[in-house]
């Protein structure tokens, strides 16, 4: 707008911009001097005077940046002093779509942040770019007159930082969820929880790994299954894989998968554990152990049918080596599981069990990574596609059955018995052999039946 040779500098609106000077009381003279006498001419001689009022009760009081309560008088005061002056703030036609390219550049790359490196880098570089635009405003202010506001776009870009937390904690969380999901039907609850609060121990694709590999099976399950309908037998077949489920999963132990009346579990992945092989272990026991009781439940159920009731067994497979752990498959549907030879010598192991007649074979490599339990050595075999002969071992119990006097004494007579056989010695092997079924291992009867029956001459 121009008034005679003053051009004034207004937006669109017509309105002009104030550069608020601070409330300086020498600028006023007071109404009580002019009627008393005391005000001299020459204190406004060559000056601009305006007549207000700075009266609380008058009702001309504003609130300017600098000052709460500002008489009205002094706003237009400082006005007029800007006009003539020409030392006006400008608000440039641009400034607008200004904030609003700052809004978008960085609102997009905090968002970028958040979703990509997380909500702390995401803020140190908000408040980094929030700092810097405040810092060219008060240059812009201070050095040119230009008037640009940063309080709308940081709060704006404030706002998209807190939306876009929150939507990344949202989708962690469903992450976290799905992991718990995923998983839960696998691995343990704490491992579950373990999982979703770190899932970069979760390593997708596949990596090498020693694991501790368990296979079990029913024993003559077609003659258990004879004459039973597939509701009866699919029950049966949960109520024998849910305790034993339960053993592995409280020893920490990933369940694979489910082959009819078989479980292959293993241990070490997808999380770390230093002793797998020795839960492992655990867990084989424990599963002969819970069998034991479930074999009892299922007889007293049978006879208050009138039933009889065929006892369920198992054979555990157990060995340790290093294979490929990870997810399976395709895109579309994958499984997490492990891959080598390691599994396939665990699967031998329990089909070992129907030839040596006892409930648990060890592979050498888990014997030698578990320390302290009561085992035997029962044979040297080639299994299938293998180069050399393995030995293998009985899995009888753990620290406590190790530590027992009776163990001992078997330990020492079976030794014997593995000599005898080994050098061809019936005389000494039968000898031996008395000496372990004198122990009274009633579990190993089996076995010794088997030895028994390598001594028992050719016809």
């Amino acid at each position: 707008m121009r008034v005679g040779n003053i051009v004034l500098p207004t937006d669109a609106s017509g309105e002009l911009w104030l550069r608020f000077a601070q409330h300086d009381r020498k600028r006023y003279i007071s109404a009580h001097r002019i009627l008393d006498g005391s005000f001299g001419p020459e204190e406004v001689a060559g000056r601009h005077v305006l007549i207000g009022t700075s009266a609380v009760g008058l009702l001309d009081l504003r609130a300017t940046p600098l000052g709460p309560a500002v008489p009205g008088v002094e706003i237009h005061a400082q006005a007029l002093e800007q006009m003539l002056s020409g030392d006006h703030l400008i608000r440039p036609a641009y400034a607008t779509g200004a904030e609003l390219l700052f809004l978008v550049v960085v609102g997009a790359a905090i968002a970028w942040l958040v979703y990509h490196f997380g909500a702390a880098m995401a803020a140190i570089m908000g408040v980094v770019a929030i700092g810097a635009v405040f810092a060219a405003s008060w240059l812009a202010f201070t050095q040119a007159g230009f008037l640009f506001d940063p309080v709308y776009p940081s709060l704006a870009v404030v706002l998209l930082y807190l939306a876009t937390s929150l939507d990344n904690y949202v989708q962690i969380e469903r992450d976290r969820n799905r992991v718990r999901h995923a998983f839960s039907h696998y691995v343990a609850a704490p491992l579950v929880e373990e999982l979703a609060r770190n899932q970069d121990k979760l390593k997708l694709g596949g990596e090498m790994r020693e694991v501790t590999v368990l296979f079990a099976d029913v024993r003559g399950f077609t003659k258990i299954s004879e004459g039973m309908s597939a509701e009866a037998l699919v029950r049966l077949v949960n109520e024998l894989f849910t305790p034993l489920s339960e053993v592995i999963l409280a020893q920490r132990g990933t369940i694979d998968k489910f082959m009819g009346d078989a479980v292959m579990a293993f241990w070490n992945a997808p999380l770390l554990d230093a002793e797998h092989a020795r839960n492992a272990a655990r867990a084989a026991l424990g599963m002969i152990s819970r069998l034991q009781i479930q074999n009892e439940d299922w007889a007293a159920e049978a006879r208050r049918r009138g039933n009889t009731h065929k006892p369920v067994r198992i054979g555990v497979g157990l060995n340790t080596g290093e294979c490929c752990v990870g997810n399976v498959g395709s895109p579309e549907r994958f499984d997490y599981s492990i891959l080598g030879d390691v599994v396939n010598v665990a699967s031998r192991l329990e089909e070992a069990t129907k030839t040596y007649k006892v409930p648990i074979i060890v592979g050498e490599r888990t014997v030698k990574a578990v320390q302290g339990f009561a085992f035997l050595e029962i044979d040297a075999v080639l299994f299938r596609g293998k180069d050399r002969t393995e030995r293998i071992f009985a899995l009888l119990g753990d620290e406590t059955v190790a530590a027992s006097e009776n163990f001992r004494k078997l330990e020492r007579a079976h030794h014997q018995l593995l000599i005898a056989l080994s050098a061809k010695d019936t005389a000494d092997a039968q000898k031996a052999l008395e000496a372990c079924r004198s122990l009274g291992w009633d579990n190993l009867a089996p076995l010794y039946g088997t030895y028994a029956r390598r001594l028992a001459p050719v016809a």
